[in-house]
């Protein structure tokens, strides 16, 4: 949910060993982004406003505006879903993000 703006997730949003994780695609493409699956570096190219993001499956490193950054737990493929840890989508995107587990929700809020 972006603000009070619902997001249809086709993969929901779930904690995996403490950390809350959530699809990065329907996250991007809620904000106007537009998401690239790169299959043959299993790489993941984001763009959404002035952000720039990739991350690759399995590694913990993304780029954000080629800024390094280290997340809790590598990039996964979940269900068909590239799914990334809540609290780097929080500094890839600029914004507040809270899960919420008992509903299965993200709230990410502008700063």
């Amino acid at each position: 949910m972006l603000g009070r703006d619902p997001i249809d997730f086709d993969v929901q949003p779930v904690i995996q060993d403490g950390v809350a994780v959530a699809p990065i695609r329907q996250i991007i493409e809620h904000t106007g982004g537009v998401v690239m699956w790169l299959p043959s570096t299993r790489t993941v190219e984001a763009t959404t406003g002035s952000r720039h993001i990739e991350l690759k499956i399995g590694s913990r490193r993304a780029l954000v505006n080629s800024e390094s950054f280290l997340m809790e737990r590598p990039a996964q493929i979940r269900l068909g879903r590239t799914v990334v840890p809540v609290r780097f989508l929080q500094v890839a995107l600029d914004m507040e993000a809270v899960y919420d587990p008992s509903h299965g929700m993200v709230y990410l809020y502008q700063k």
